[in-house]
């Protein structure tokens, strides 16, 4: 006769509850803030291993019991899972910024080649999240040849120590594989009334390109594209704060 499987039935609720729980991320879409979407084949792949897993861990329950003592591994899977499902969103936040720093000379962050889309006629160069960092890249990267063209485009504040009074910088979080490799990347802009923001607040602003020289915690001063902002709009923060490159 079988006998009810204590450690076995534990086995079952840890592979339950990871299996609940990347089900959980993806059907609310919080999954996003964690893996790009070139990641998500190998979740969903892994998902499927999970349920697999769980069915037949299932069938061991009822099987005779042959230890007695609680396995370490238990605490360790159950404390992941513990944390996973009960820590909130990833905010984004200054003290995020603080730590990895916020990169404002994209041409040294983020290899992209050459950039193949012409923006320079556009009466209003618009920023998205499809064109992101393509048309960042395309401006810093002909700096002279953008100054004086409009330009709009929304992030997050956040008031670097290198600038100067009066400059700040619009930022987005941009994910190559997940968020562990995730940084900051943004436009110094210059608006005169600028202490009137908070740092974290979203906004979008819209103006001209100018440039500016930035001075590098190295000590070595180089010339960035800034905004001089004509007209500024807080906004909500969006659902993901994310870029994925």
């Amino acid at each position: 006769m079988k006998r009810f499987n204590f450690h076995e039935l534990v086995w079952f609720i840890i592979l339950s509850g990871f299996t609940f729980y990347f089900y959980y991320l993806f059907y609310t879409g919080k999954i996003a803030m964690y893996i790009a979407p070139r990641m998500m084949l190998y979740v969903k792949f892994s998902v499927g291993v999970f349920l697999i897993l769980s069915l037949y861990q299932f069938t061991k329950i009822f099987t005779v019991q042959t230890r007695n003592k609680i396995n370490k591994s238990y605490i360790l899977l159950w404390t992941t899972l513990v944390i996973g499902m009960t820590s909130s969103q990833m905010e984004l936040t200054s003290s995020i910024a603080d730590k990895r720093g916020v990169n404002i000379n994209i041409n040294r962050s983020v290899s992209m080649g050459t950039s193949n889309e012409d923006i320079y006629d556009e009466v209003l160069i618009e920023f998205n999240d499809d064109n992101y960092l393509e048309r960042l890249y395309s401006i810093e990267e002909n700096i002279e040849k953008y100054k004086g063209k409009r330009v709009c485009i929304s992030g997050f504040v956040f008031k670097d120590k290198g600038l100067n009074q009066g400059e700040f910088v619009v930022g987005r979080m941009v994910m190559t594989c997940c968020a562990a490799d995730s940084q900051i990347i943004g436009l110094v802009s210059k608006w005169e009334e600028s202490e009137n923001l908070k740092t974290d607040e979203w906004v979008r602003i819209e103006g001209v390109i100018e440039s500016i020289l930035y001075k590098e915690p190295s000590g070595k001063e180089i010339e960035l594209p800034a905004i001089k902002v004509e007209k500024l709009e807080k906004i909500d923060r969006p659902d993901n704060v994310y870029i994925y490159f």
